[in-house]
């Protein structure tokens, strides 16, 4: 028996938010493999993409895992057992990666922003061009999405907020 359209439709943004940052860090990756020896100057900048888009690739296979492991398991009573454990120990990995990520953009951000101002003028051992603007590029959209995300907190807290002081008058 095949499931409604309504609940296919609910899982079809997560699939997509997956296959999309999936492609993402698999761009980020590539792309400092490939300029890995195309920064004399700055060879810190390819490896910070390729540690970045690992961990980020790993990341989302961890999260991909448990959503296989959780559909696999549904109405199985040993199951949501196991789910159970296996759930604690992918949040917690997840958690750690998450930390070691948020740590990694601010040390990515000290390599590639203190790099600017020696970019243009640093001749022929200058990085290459890619990556480095790549890195420019990934980081500033990092912030941005991230400071959106907070102001839609800070937004959704404040109607909350609004809605529920409202209701008690």
């Amino acid at each position: 028996m095949s499931k409604p359209a309504a609940s296919r439709l609910e899982k079809t943004p997560t699939r997509n938010r997956n296959a999309t940052w999936s492609g993402l860090t698999q761009t980020i990756l590539r792309t400092g493999a490939i300029y890995l020896d195309d920064c004399p100057d700055r060879r810190i900048i390819p490896i910070w993409l390729i540690v970045f888009g690992c961990v980020s690739l790993v990341q989302s296979f961890i999260d991909i895992g448990k959503r296989c492991f959780r559909k696999k398991n549904e109405g199985d009573e040993d199951g949501a057992n196991r789910e159970r454990y296996a759930g604690r120990s992918g949040n917690c990995l997840e958690s750690i990666l998450s930390f070691f990520l948020f740590i990694w953009i601010i040390i990515g951000s000290a390599w590639v922003f203190g790099y600017y101002s020696r970019f243009n003028d640093c001749g022929e051992d200058c990085c290459h061009p890619v990556p480095y603007i790549f890195s420019f590029v990934t980081l500033i959209l990092i912030y941005t999405v991230s400071f959106m995300i907070c102001c839609c907190c800070c937004l959704t807290i404040c109607c909350a907020a609004f809605i529920g002081g409202s209701a008690g008058d």
